[in-house]
């Protein structure tokens, strides 16, 4: 194996050294160098960017043509318009009729606002009381609703006089 391996040197040396009819000089064949080399540079870790905001209209301010047209489809541009206006009221019924009021008692949350209808069965007008600042007359086979604030946590009076009480438990 080694006489076919140095048959095989001698053959290429030969052959680069034939006439092949140029004169020239063969051309040395480059040699690569050692070079120094620097130290690889620390590979950065990518880094992730949030998309950048729309740049605002020109005035700065907001479009106000689309502004005023989602307001119209969400009926905000007229009287009492897209109801998030008012504030979120709990809804409590109660009859007043011969035998008192029923329920006679309601539990509700505390410090939410309430919207109290009173339907009044009896055949005469009755004066009722909520907690201690709402007064309301209901008159007679009538219903009435009243909005009273949010109440601390507790028993709070629902008074029809003579026709009978009830309570308001706020938890």
């Amino acid at each position: 194996m080694r006489r076919a391996a140095g048959l095989l040197a001698v053959a290429a040396v030969l052959a680069g050294c034939g006439d092949d009819g140029d004169d020239r000089a063969a051309a040395p064949t480059p040699t690569p160098t050692p070079t120094a080399t620097a130290m690889p540079s620390p590979v950065e870790e990518p880094t992730a960017t949030a998309p950048s905001a729309p740049a605002p209209p020109p005035d700065g301010g907001v479009d106000e043509g689309h502004e005023v047209q989602d307001a119209r489809k969400r009926g905000e541009d007229q009287e009492g318009g897209g109801g998030d206006e008012e504030a979120a009221r709990t809804p409590v019924r109660v009859v007043v009729d011969g035998e008192g009021i029923t329920p006679p008692s309601v539990a509700v949350p505390a410090f939410i606002a309430l919207r109290v209808t009173v339907r009044n069965d009896l055949p005469r007008a009755i004066r009722v009381r909520i907690g201690r600042e709402r007064r309301v007359t209901v008159r007679a086979r009538e219903r009435r609703a009243i909005d009273a604030g949010g109440l601390r946590p507790g028993r709070h009076a629902i008074d029809a006089g003579v026709a009978g009480r009830g309570v308001i438990v706020a938890r």
